[in-house]
């Protein structure tokens, strides 16, 4: 049972303390840069924020639209997280395993390719790809249901650009990692399975890699949502801040913000509990 002055405790108070002040530092600096630029005075002073702080506290801030919002840019966040994960662990395995297969090495070359390409290039790449096979509409991906399940496929996927080669470079050197090691090759001489083992080595290096990318992919939903007029928050967050509208803008920052902590925290927990040496 955790005391007070459990380690684990004290690991969470300084890591929950440190994501209060970059809060804090993330929504001020936002405050400032609106009040720099705004047309009206008001909007970024030091009483707009203060009056923004109380909002948040009295919860007055959630709004319906704000958490739909939301809501619809995480789902296309966490799809393109699930098909980057379902593409890279396989392929990186398996290309640690039989490493002198021309057909993996192939489609590494191949990924790589595409993952290196800008996202609004890959994102219009699915675009034709779909209207070539599905011979759909894009335009009714908020409206026409059946049509939406096949889209946020390659919404997710135009979206994944970058994590599955990052994700399965570091699933490869991981697997390679382990299988040279000395115990490895002793127990699967003596024909013992380890895959539990296995899986357990390899899932803390890739919760960290997952972690990170997450953060990237959250960013780049503003360049996805608007090329597929997906009604997130990442076009939102543009629209408000072209239009001025301050507490909009707070909103979006301190959600999104939020979220990246959250995030970075889950994994600083997960860390410190599998491995106590990195507390």
């Amino acid at each position: 049972m955790m005391t007070l002055k459990s380690p684990i405790i004290s690991f969470l108070a300084k890591k929950i303390m440190i994501s209060l002040l970059i809060l804090f530092l993330a929504t001020w600096m936002v405050s400032v840069l609106m009040h720099s630029v705004s047309v009206k005075p008001k909007h970024g002073s030091p009483e707009s924020y203060l009056e923004w702080i109380e909002n948040l506290v009295t919860f007055r801030f959630a709004t319906r639209e704000l958490f739909t919002k939301t809501f619809r840019t995480l789902v296309l966040t966490f799809g393109s997280l699930a098909v980057s994960l379902l593409f890279s662990i396989p392929l990186g395995i398996s290309s640690a395993i039989r490493n002198d297969s021309t057909w993996l090495k192939f489609i590494t070359k191949l990924i790589d390719s595409i993952c290196f390409t800008p996202a609004f290039v890959t994102a219009y790449l699915f675009i034709l790809l779909g209207l070539k096979i599905f011979h759909q509409h894009f335009a009714a991906v908020g409206e026409d249901r059946p049509a939406f399940t096949i889209f946020i496929m390659f919404l997710a996927l135009g979206l994944s650009n970058g994590a599955v080669s990052e994700i399965m470079r570091h699933t490869r050197e991981e697997t390679i990692r382990i299988m040279e090691q000395n115990y490895y090759k002793a127990v699967i001489a003596r024909g013992v399975n380890l895959k539990r083992h296995f899986t357990k080595s390899l899932f803390l290096p890739l919760l960290n890699i997952v972690s990170s990318r997450i953060v990237y992919l959250l960013s780049g939903a503003v360049v996805i949502e608007f090329i597929f007029g997906w009604d997130g928050i990442g076009k939102w967050s543009w629209d408000s801040a072209i239009a001025g509208d301050y507490s909009v803008v707070m909103n979006i920052t301190f959600i999104m913000v939020l979220f990246v902590l959250l995030v970075r925290l889950s994994d600083n927990l997960m860390t410190a509990y599998i491995d106590p040496r990195r507390r």
